[in-house]
C-alpha cells in the first residue's frame, strides 16, 4: 500500500484545502512531496518524553522537522504546526495538533488516548527504520442517513504501512476530532496582498530598468517575470508568454503581479509570444490501455486565463481503428475574440504501440492495472512519456490538427 502523509504534515495540507482555493496540482510533484514528508519527519526528544509521560508541553514542530520546510517550499506558503500535550483528562492523555498555512485559516485535531494507544504512539515516534508492518484495527466512520441523521459505524481495517502511518490512521479514524477554522475576511485580504506583492529588490530594479528575474509559487501555481533591460527607448519586461515594452515612467509604477496581468492585456504595450507547450503526462499508460483494447478519453484538460488571453491544454480522447490509434494533444489559445488552435494529433500504428509497450513493460507493471484510470505519475513515467513523445514526433506520426 502506498504511504500516507503523516498526521503532522496532513494538518498543513488540510488547512490549504479548507481555504477553498482552486488549484491545479502537478500530480507528480505532489506525489514527490508526500513521499518526502513521510520519509523525513522528525520528533524531538522533548516531545517524545512529553507524550510518554503525558506531561504538559508545547512544541513548534517546524523547528525540528525538515519535511515541513520542504512542504512549505513546495506550496510557496509558510506552514506552521503546533503540538500541545495538555495532560490527563478523564483518565486519558489529551493533546492537540494545529496546522496553519499563512493566512489560510487552520485545522485543529483534538485527541484523547488511553495508555495502550499512547505507548503505540511513542513506539512509532521512536521507530526510524521506515520498515512496513501489517496490522488490523477498528475504525469508526460516520454515515448521513436519508432523513439527515448521522450515525456512526465501526469496521475492521487491515493496513500495511510504516508503524507511524498505521498509528496515524488509528488516531484519525477512532479518537481524534477535526475542526477546520476558515480564514477571516481580514486574513484573506492580507494573504491576497502578500501573494500579489513583488519583492523589494525587483521593484528597485524597475526604477532603473536593470535586468532582474522574479517568480512566485502559490499552491502548485507558478508565475515568472523578468526585466530584460532597455531597448529602443523603452523598458522591456517579460511576463509568462508576454513581452511588455513600456515607457520608463510606466515601468517604474509596476508594483504587483496584478499590474503585470493588466499590462499584458493592453495590446498597445504588450506583445504575445505563445509558447506551444503540450501536456502528455500519462501517454505510456494511455498507449498501453489502447494496445490492450481499453482506448478511451483521458480527460486531462486545463484552462488558464491571464488578462485577455485564455489557454486550453490537455490530452483529448484517444480513438482506434483496426490498424492504428490516434492521440489528440489539445493546445488552444484565445486572444479576445480570436481563437488559434495549435493542437496536435499523433496517429500511431498498432505495431509501434506494441513495440512501446514491450519496451516499457517494467514501468507499466509498477502501476496498479496498467491503464490511465489508475495512473500515479512518477519520475520513471515522466521520463518514459517524454521519450515516447519525442519518438512519435521523430517518426513523423504527429501533425497539427487545429487551425492556425
Amino acid at each position: 500500500m502506498k504511504k500516507l502523509l503523516p498526521l503532522l504534515c496532513l494538518t498543513v495540507v488540510n488547512t490549504a484545502v479548507a481555504a477553498s482555493f482552486e488549484i491545479g496540482a502537478n500530480l507528480s510533484d505532489l506525489v514527490a512531496a508526500g513521499k518526502s514528508a513521510t520519509e523525513n519527519y522528525q520528533f524531538s526528544d522533548a516531545l517524545i518524553s512529553a507524550v510518554e509521560n503525558c506531561s504538559p508541553y508545547h512544541e513548534d514542530f517546524g523547528k525540528y522537522n525538515p519535511a515541513l520546510a520542504f512542504v512549505g517550499a513546495f506550496l510557496g506558503i509558510k506552514p506552521d504546526v503546533d503540538i500541545d500535550i495538555e495532560g490527563y483528562q478523564n483518565g486519558k492523555c489529551a493533546f492537540s495538533v494545529t496546522g496553519k498555512l499563512g493566512q489560510l485559516g487552520k485545522t485543529v485535531y483534538d485527541c484523547a488516548v488511553d495508555e495502550k494507544m499512547r505507548n503505540e504512539i511513542v513506539a512509532a515516534m521512536r521507530d526510524k527504520s521506515g520498515e512496513e508492518i501489517t496490522d488490523t484495527f477498528e475504525t469508526t466512520f460516520t454515515v448521513q442517513e436519508q432523513d439527515g441523521q448521522k450515525t456512526e459505524h465501526k469496521s475492521q481495517t487491515t493496513m500495511t504501512a510504516t508503524r507511524f502511518n498505521i498509528v496515524y490512521n488509528k488516531l484519525m479514524h477512532s479518537v481524534c476530532k477535526q475542526t477546520t477554522i476558515p480564514p477571516t475576511e481580514e486574513e484573506k485580504e492580507k494573504f491576497k496582498q502578500e501573494m500579489n506583492s513583488l519583492p523589494p529588490d525587483f521593484l528597485d530594479a524597475l526604477q532603473t530598468c536593470s535586468p532582474k528575474k522574479t517568480h512566485r509559487k502559490i499552491m502548485f501555481f507558478a508565475q515568472n517575470a523578468e526585466i530584460k533591460g532597455s531597448k529602443d527607448g523603452k523598458c522591456v519586461l517579460s511576463y509568462e508568454d508576454f513581452t511588455l515594452s513600456l515607457p520608463f515612467e510606466t515601468a517604474k509604477t509596476v508594483a504587483s503581479w496584478e499590474d503585470f496581468e493588466k499590462l499584458s492585456a493592453d495590446t498597445a504595450v504588450s506583445e504575445y509570444d505563445y509558447k506551444k507547450n503540450y501536456t502528455f503526462s500519462g501517454l505510456l499508460l494511455t498507449i498501453n490501455g489502447c494496445h490492450n483494447g481499453h482506448c478511451s478519453g483521458v480527460g486531462m484538460k486545463s484552462k488558464e486565463t491571464i488578462g485577455a488571453i485564455t489557454k486550453e491544454t490537455g490530452v483529448g480522447e484517444a480513438k482506434c481503428s483496426e490498424t492504428s490509434c490516434s492521440f489528440n494533444f489539445i493546445n488552444v489559445v484565445t486572444i479576445g475574440e480570436e481563437k488559434t488552435d495549435y493542437s496536435v494529433v499523433c496517429t500511431v500504428p498498432k505495431t509501434e504501440m506494441k513495440s512501446i509497450v514491450d519496451e516499457y513493460a517494467s514501468v507499466i507493471a509498477k502501476q496498479s492495472d496498467g491503464t490511465f484510470t489508475s495512473f500515479v505519475p512518477t519520475d520513471e513515467t515522466k521520463e518514459a512519456d517524454e521519450k515516447i513523445m519525442y519518438r512519435l514526433q521523430k517518426a513523423r506520426f504527429c501533425r497539427f490538427s487545429g487551425r492556425r
